[in-house]
């Protein structure tokens, strides 16, 4: 039989997320019906789309082929992982245009080809524009300067 490790893998995946969101769901919250909505509706609707996508990816893993399934890349799996945390603690605490920079450099580093000098005019150049976007253009009431800096 032919069989693609990949996708059979990244099934596996999308099915064990979608049945343990979709268990989370039904066990703690109230799911209701497609008229009047609960809070568990919406996370239960998603946990389904995923496992239907688990199968999808399944079904397609037993009619394709490809090269044997190869380590993960840890750096990229940390470095993306970790950049959406260091913006939620650092928003606050050293304001918008900071977080962002800091967040980008990180994701910016999850690839071996980026040297820092790229990542700190790349990540200088997102935050820039998001400050500009998100707190002048937008006006959303985020700090451009946060406490830590401004010693509130």
């Amino acid at each position: 039989m032919i069989t693609n490790a990949k996708d059979l893998a990244t099934c596996g995946i999308f099915i064990a997320f979608g049945v343990f969101f979709a268990a989370t769901a039904l066990g703690t919250l109230d799911v209701g019906s497609a008229m009047r909505m609960g809070p568990g509706y919406f996370p239960l609707l998603l946990a389904g789309l995923l496992i239907l996508i688990g199968i999808v990816i399944g079904v397609r893993g037993f009619v394709s082929t490809s090269a044997p399934l190869q380590p993960a890349p840890w750096r990229a799996v940390l470095m993306i992982s970790l950049a959406p945390i260091i913006f939620g603690v650092t928003v606050r605490g050293l304001g918008l245009p900071a977080a962002i920079f800091l967040s980008t450099c990180a994701a910016a580093m999850a690839s071996r080809r980026m040297s820092v000098p790229r990542a700190v005019i790349v990540s200088g150049a997102i935050a820039v524009f998001s400050t500009a976007v998100f707190v002048y253009a937008l006006r959303l009431p985020m700090p451009v300067v946060g406490s830590w800096l401004s010693g509130s």
